[in-house]
């Protein structure tokens, strides 16, 4: 059976996924993780249909874990990814987008801090842990990560760093997408360009998923956000969860899956 928990595989059931989260995700219904969470709870068959997609043996055994923190190991806050699915020969780092703008640069995020060495040696870091994933090894080896998206540098190397130390053989990163959106992002022209600095090699692939969100906003998700609208600050979290434990909110159409090569 598949094993939802939050950070760090634990012994949470679904139920205490929902409130095990921070009250910041709750506080309105247009966050990425509202439909990312009812993704994947709602139906945990889900998993082994990306498996398939993403050329993975299908594990019964595999655990989500939410919000799932990996360290550069040069300080910082660490990279939290969405989800984190750990299979006994796999790592699947999902992140899930809906509404959100895009990111800033490699180079943008390493010039806007107090310390750019110190965030150069951050994305060395990242690096480092998504190197034994590239065809490109020994002198070859010399990535200009400038102009690849921050987040999805470090996403890249929170799933091969989770591979290397559980031991699996292969690391997808899956970029989900809910659709409509308010933004117009293209995730894929993004990875694409990390795919060709990273150059993978058949352990690692880039992933976009494309999950239409059906009649949306439907009946229950106004009746939400209307009644969301009327309350303060401290009741919305648990209004939320509630919400969202009681189902309906989201109806999802059969997604598609975009495999990202150069």
């Amino acid at each position: 059976m598949v094993q939802f928990t939050v950070g760090t595989p634990s012994t949470n059931n679904r139920r205490m996924v929902l409130w095990c989260l921070d009250d910041g995700e709750f506080q309105n219904l247009t966050r990425s993780t509202l439909p990312v969470l009812a993704y994947w709870l709602d139906d945990p068959t889900r998993l082994s249909a990306l498996c398939r997609e993403t050329g993975l043996s299908d594990d019964p055994n595999a655990r989500v874990c939410f919000e799932y923190p990996v360290g550069s190991g040069a300080g910082g806050k660490p990279s939290f990814t969405d989800a984190m699915v750990l299979g006994e020969s796999w790592a699947i780092a999902v992140e899930g987008k809906w509404h959100e703008p895009g990111y800033e640069s490699v180079a943008a995020w390493r010039e806007h801090g107090r310390d750019p060495d110190h965030r150069q040696s951050v994305v060395d870091r990242w690096a480092s842990y998504i190197r034994p994933f590239s065809r490109l090894q020994g002198e070859r080896w010399a990535p200009n990560w400038d102009e690849c998206v921050y987040q999805m540098l470090h996403r890249t190397a929170s799933a091969c760093a989770v591979a290397t130390e559980i031991g699996a053989e292969r690391a997808r990163v899956v970029y989900q997408t809910f659709k409509p959106a308010k933004t117009n992002v293209d995730y894929a022209d993004e990875l694409k360009k990390l795919w060709e600095v990273i150059q993978p090699g058949d352990n690692l692939e880039l992933w976009v998923q494309e999950v239409p969100l059906e009649g949306h906003p439907g009946t229950a998700y106004e009746r939400a956000a209307n009644k969301l609208a009327t309350l303060p600050a401290r009741q919305k979290p648990k209004f939320v969860r509630d919400a969202l434990e009681k189902g309906g909110l989201f109806t999802f159409g059969e997604p598609v899956h975009r495999k990202v090569v150069g």
